[in-house]
């Protein structure tokens, strides 16, 4: 399920050297960043400190000089696949004028005798200079005793635009 935290990374590629008009948000200089807002284990909401398992720290990163597009399901699923130990997958992607709404499922998968696996969410909306959603992932772990623990994690992602390439 760690994988599945990248999620709204792992969607934005962009490597044209000029404008694309028909994509909404403009080539420039951008800045993506990814914040915990939520983390609760069996519904009650804990620290990053507390939990059980390694959650990511926030992070910002400079991307430099591309213009951000929302890869298709096929590019994206197929990221997914070159991951390694990964068995996540999107399910579902729509790109409807600004907004961006996609469902995904990692599979099952046991080691040390616990099951781990659980679905995904990114919902987002995209403007010239700005892209902004949250991406949040409901998962399972079945635990040898027969106790199943359940974790929600959620991430507000942004990409922003900081101006125009050369700076």
């Amino acid at each position: 399920m760690r994988q599945a935290l990248s999620i709204a990374v792992l969607l934005l590629s962009g490597c044209n050297r000029v404008d694309d008009p028909a994509n909404i948000p403009q080539r420039g200089h951008w800045e993506t960043r990814l914040k915990l807002v939520a983390l609760t284990i069996d519904d009650r909401s804990i620290d990053r400190s507390e939990a059980p398992f390694a959650i990511p720290a926030d992070r910002t990163e400079d991307k430099g000089c591309f213009e951000p597009r929302v890869r298709t399901i096929d590019e994206a699923n197929a990221l997914f696949a070159q991951m390694s130990e990964n068995q996540c997958h999107f399910e579902s992607l729509d790109h409807a004028g600004t907004s961006i709404l996609g469902r995904g499922r990692c599979a099952p998968r046991a080691r040390n005798g616990v099951t781990t696996g659980g679905t995904f969410t990114l919902t987002g909306e995209e403007a010239a200079a700005r892209i902004k959603g949250v991406q949040a992932v409901d998962a399972f772990a079945h635990l040898p005793d027969g106790q199943t623990v359940r974790a929600h994690v959620a991430y507000s992602v942004t990409a922003e635009r900081l101006g125009d390439c050369g700076r």
